[in-house]
């Protein structure tokens, strides 16, 4: 089992005590103080930052929700890790889900009598990711660009199935927004797929929908084959 180091984890100031212990923990993965395949104790993290249980096993929920850990039944939590055979499963599923999505919400935008409402709050959104500081705020505006065409499509079987993926994607959206240099090309990548929503190009908002997942998964690549 490779080592859990907790020991950056500091006591609670006044955030609700379960958020404390998840933004301490997700710092703690993302920077590879606490390697995949690490076994979290939940008495041993309350014991260290000095509260019980309960708020711990909440932290534990939500970094789970995120694709950060693994919560098994009777074993216990895991940081999680994916295989490269994983990544390109769920990429090429992504491939093909996500550019459905977007040709949908196209045509669904061209008879979209408030379209240009709700493409100023996509950008608006993505304006706002260029500032965000925070791994978590960062990840959360990435996220809804992206269900901009998911849930946009109207597709709710489509939908259905790309939640199943969602833990590797949020997995690595996490890992992103801990590279400045790769938040930068995502932001710049989201805006080259507004410039093509906004005129209606359905063609070139593929093209540059394809290139920015691309681009997200030979990054996930890059960063395993740092850590292996």
């Amino acid at each position: 089992m490779k080592k859990t180091n907790i020991n950056g984890i500091l006591p609670l100031g006044r955030q609700p005590l379960s958020q404390k212990i998840y933004e301490s923990l997700k710092q703690l993965i993302l920077e590879g103080d606490i390697p995949p395949g690490s076994k979290l104790n939940e008495t041993q993290v309350a014991e260290r930052m000095n509260t019980s249980t309960t708020p711990v096993r909440e932290a534990f929920r939500l970094l789970a929700s995120e694709g950060l850990v693994k919560i098994e039944p009777w074993k216990g939590v895991v940081v999680q890790e994916y295989s490269t055979d994983e990544i390109l499963e769920v990429f090429q599923c992504r491939q093909v889900l996500e550019t459905l999505a977007l040709d949908l919400t196209i045509s669904r935008m061209e008879r979209l009598p408030n379209r240009e409402e709700e493409l100023r709050r996509i950008e608006e959104d993505i304006a706002l990711s260029e500032g965000e500081d925070a791994y978590s705020g960062f990840v959360g505006r990435n996220s809804g660009i992206h269900n901009f065409w998911i849930k946009g499509s109207g597709n709710r079987r489509l939908l259905l199935l790309m939640e199943n993926l969602n833990d590797v994607l949020l997995h690595d959206r996490n890992m992103s927004a801990m590279d400045e240099k790769r938040r930068e090309e995502i932001i710049a990548e989201h805006r080259e797929i507004f410039r093509a929503v906004r005129v209606l190009d359905r063609e070139g908002a593929r093209a540059a929908l394809t290139r920015h997942m691309e681009n997200g998964y030979q990054y996930s690549l890059k960063i395993r084959n740092q850590e292996d």
